[in-house]
């Protein structure tokens, strides 16, 4: 564990700097441990000094916004240039993040500093000052998202910036007029339309929400979480898998970092659905379609749902309870999935399930476990607090929490070892949130980019004209854009774009606002699971050892809902609770049995454990996909006659055989027992 101690960390430095391994001018020439230290330290203390300003912000902020994101971009900078030193391979990345770091923090500085006289150098030439260091803050954002995340995002950086500078160039729709260095610093870097945008701003409640998942892992809370799936369903038929699903949607609705929970969580899951008799290409596919949802699951829903909160102006509460139906109906399927797949292989659920000594010992910590999550949905939907302040106000709720159950675990020592404890948690957070940073300034000067040359606008209008004012081919449209952006690209990003580019869109053929933007955050998601990007499958393939490109096809189809549904709630708007309680309650029955014919069609085997002929699968395909988009009462008749006729035909006319019937006996005992045990 990092040494926090300042007292020790200075006499260290001390006696270091008394070493005979100095340059002509005096100064020393430290050793790579020495300087592995420093850097070390500086990252904590900074990331220390960063958290403290946020959570300052969130219950005051004095400061002017452009100042505020400013302060926010220089501490992102020195924090990311730090963070790639320490995780840095090569000799040469090393050591050009620590040749960065003094320009990131200059550039930041430098604008908290002009912002006062902004106002007196309206439409006058940009300074060669202000020009060098919009240079230097552009490379380190570049340099800091493509050591962080990989250079997809990056390229399309870069692809935008070329776009703003040579625009006259461009052919058709795409030309503008385009900027010169002067007219790109003027308006991409010392003003709200560039690197120190409106997602830069936000980026203040996002770290804020990493803390709070860092400190309720510290707190214990998802071991508890896993636990408590583990009791609920690791008896049953696939209760490896089931655990899997739940224990991944509850931390990554608190996390909404999807591609990190199939790291974290999977690394746990994988290998116990795989010694369940789940095969590596299931159970990654289970694991990372689980974690990709998990953006959708109230309560939390991550940072992503803050941001639409920003950019539509609809209440948090609204939007997480618009979401509940669609976010019960995918996870309906991959349990629906996991469970047919058990019956098709004969999948027994855990005879030995670790339970608690004490069960109320274990029902009272998780009233402790879940109070910051209650008071983080109260503080945003019933009291109706900024995202920031929410975010203040469970932070420390867990970590009063997290000093409270060191002092019973410990007693008076206990109070340090939950500081400490609190304070690495703090920092553990600030580490995870780098890369988030990273892209959430670059997203900003995209942002600013497609808004100032007009292509946003723009867009719009060509999805318009291309679909021909047909509202389903804009959303077919809308849909593979959605994805398309989302490929490889964390869902807070591809969603900022796509809110600028496609939602508008949609809305402007008179679909409601909320439910244009759900339409393309649920695709932006699915960039996430689609081929051939696909992070979060390739990330559990490499934890199961199985192929990416298998795990992410199977994660495809466990999430067919979530392809399907946004048709729906834009056509049948009561799947975001927009409707009658009776237009509401069939539209989500609907759905779900729709949900169940699409599982069983792609499983070739029905609950009761009937096997289909690829005839009839496709058939029941077909009829779910149709009843996961339609709440007309006869077609929902006729799909769930077909349904139940799919069901009766395979149990009363398949031929029967001696051996047939015996392992279908043994095989309906085991389930049998298996669910009651």
């Amino acid at each position: 564990m990092t040494n926090l101690h300042a007292s020790s960390n200075t006499t260290e430095v001390a006696i270091e700097l008394d070493s005979p391994d100095m340059t002509r001018d005096g100064t020393q020439v430290p050793s790579l441990p020495q300087l592995d230290r420093l850097v070390r330290r500086a990252f904590c203390g900074a990331a220390i000094l960063f958290a403290m300003y946020l959570l300052m912000s969130a219950w005051s902020l004095p400061l002017a916004s452009m100042q505020h994101r400013a302060i926010i971009a220089s501490f992102a900078w020195a924090l990311g240039c730090l963070a790639v030193y320490q995780s840095a391979k090569s000799a040469t990345v090393r050591m050009t993040s620590l040749g960065m770091l003094p320009g990131g923090i200059v550039a930041g500085v430098y604008a908290f500093r002009e912002f006062e006289t902004l106002s007196e150098r309206v439409g006058m030439p940009a300074t060669p000052a202000d020009m060098t260091l919009m240079i230097i803050a552009g490379l380190v954002t570049l340099f800091i998202a493509w050591n962080k995340i990989g250079w997809v995002f990056p390229s399309l950086v870069m692809v935008a910036i070329l776009y703003a500078l040579f625009g006259a160039a461009m052919p058709g729709f795409l030309r503008h007029s385009g900027f010169d260095l002067n007219g790109f610093t003027n308006a991409f870097y010392l003003t709200g339309n560039g690197v120190f945008g409106s997602f830069t701003g936000i980026a203040n409640f996002i770290v804020l929400f990493v803390i709070f998942s860092a400190l309720m892992r510290a707190l214990g809370a998802t071991d508890w979480m896993a636990q408590g799936a583990n009791l609920l369903v690791g008896r049953f038929r696939g209760g490896a898998a089931k655990v899997a699903v739940l224990s991944s949607s509850a931390m990554g609705s608190i996390t909404g970092a999807s591609t990190a929970n199939v790291a974290a969580t999977g690394t746990v899951t994988i290998p116990l659905m795989r010694k369940s008799g789940y095969s590596a290409v299931t159970a990654g596919a289970i694991e990372a379609t689980s974690s990709a949802g998990s953006q959708i699951m109230p309560p939390v829903m991550g940072a992503t749902v803050f941001l639409m909160v920003e950019l539509i102006g609809i209440p948090y509460i609204e939007i997480a309870a618009s979401s509940l139906l669609i976010a019960i109906l995918l996870y309906a399927s991959i349990l629906i999935s996991v469970d047919l797949h058990a019956v098709r292989h004969n999948l027994r659920g855990s005879s030995s399930i670790d339970r608690p000594d004490s069960w109320v010992r274990f029902g009272v910590d998780g009233f402790f476990y879940l109070l910051p999550v209650v008071v983080l949905v109260y503080s945003l939907g019933i009291a109706h607090l900024s995202p920031s302040r929410s975010a203040l106000n469970a932070i420390a709720c867990t970590a009063i929490l997290l000093v409270a159950s060191r002092i019973l675990s410990n007693g008076g020592p206990g109070v340090w070892a939950g500081l400490r404890d609190a304070v690495l948690a703090v920092i553990d957070g600030v580490r995870g949130s780098i890369g988030i940073l990273a892209l959430v300034i670059a997203a900003s000067l995209i942002g600013g980019i497609l808004t100032v040359t007009g292509l946003g606008a723009r867009m719009s209008g060509i999805i318009l004209d291309a679909a021909d004012d047909q509202l389903l081919l804009v959303l077919l449209m809308a849909a593979g854009a959605s994805i398309v952006i989302g490929l490889g690209a964390p869902t807070l990003v591809a969603y900022s774009l796509v809110a600028l580019l496609v939602a508008p869109a949609i809305a402007s053929m008179g679909v409601p606002l909320l439910a244009a933007h759900l339409f393309v955050f649920y695709y932006a998601i699915l960039g996430l699971l689609t081929p051939p990007v696909a992070p979060d499958p390739f990330v559990a393939a490499s934890i199961s050892g199985a192929s990416g490109l298998k795990t992410a096809l199977k994660s495809v189809q466990l999430a067919l809902p979530l392809y399907l549904l946004p048709f729906a709630l834009v056509f049948h708007p009561a799947l975001i609770l927009d409707g009658t309680i009776g237009e509401i309650v069939l539209a989500f029955l609907t759905a779900l049995v729709g949900v169940y014919a699409a599982c069983v069609g792609f499983e070739g085997v029905t609950v009761l454990g009937s096997r289909l002929n690829i005839v009839t699968r496709l058939v029941v395909l077909l009829v779910g996909a149709v009843l996961m988009v339609t709440t007309a009462v006869w077609i929902s008749v006729i799909c769930v006659a077909l349904i139940a006729l799919a069901h009766a035909k395979f149990r009363l006319i398949q031929p029967r055989r001696p051996e047939a019937d015996k392992a279908r006996t043994n095989s309906s005992l085991d389930i049998q027992l298996t669910g009651s045990s």
